[in-house]
């Protein structure tokens, strides 16, 4: 695992170290393809996908807003236990490895951890805030 992909989600660099542990023994690996939709536009993520490596493209209603690699991160507003839909639809150019937690494993785990929850409920929010 690499810690300082990791890292680059600001909602974890504020979790203790034991929060941590627990999340990274959450996460897994996963492929993709070249053209593969990982993430809809509208629709709640699966989860947080961590670009360990490839290219995605994200777009919003069709027009193409960036193109990602390592070490940026997508799908994090699907962590809110309120289901937050996706700003972007997130589509692979090449073969790509991301660190994936899937967003039913984290719920799981925010259910014994409130503060946790709130933390990450307000982190999303105001990053939403941000980009409309």
């Amino acid at each position: 695992m690499n810690r300082t992909l990791f890292l680059q989600v600001d909602f974890f660099k504020g979790c203790e170290a034991d929060e941590l542990s627990t999340i990274v023994s959450l996460l897994t690996h996963e492929y993709s393809w070249k053209g593969n939709t990982v993430v809809q536009e509208a629709f709640v993520a699966r989860g947080l996908f961590m670009i360990s490596r490839g290219f995605v493209v994200c777009t919003r209603l069709g027009l193409t807003k960036a193109l990602l690699t390592q070490p940026h991160f997508f799908g994090e507003e699907s962590l809110d236990p309120l289901g937050v839909d996706a700003p972007f639809t997130v589509t692979t150019s090449t073969l790509s490895h991301f660190m994936f937690l899937e967003r039913q494993k984290f719920l799981g785990f925010l259910e014994g951890e409130p503060r946790l929850r709130d933390r990450i409920h307000k982190y999303v929010h105001r990053k939403e805030d941000r980009e409309t």
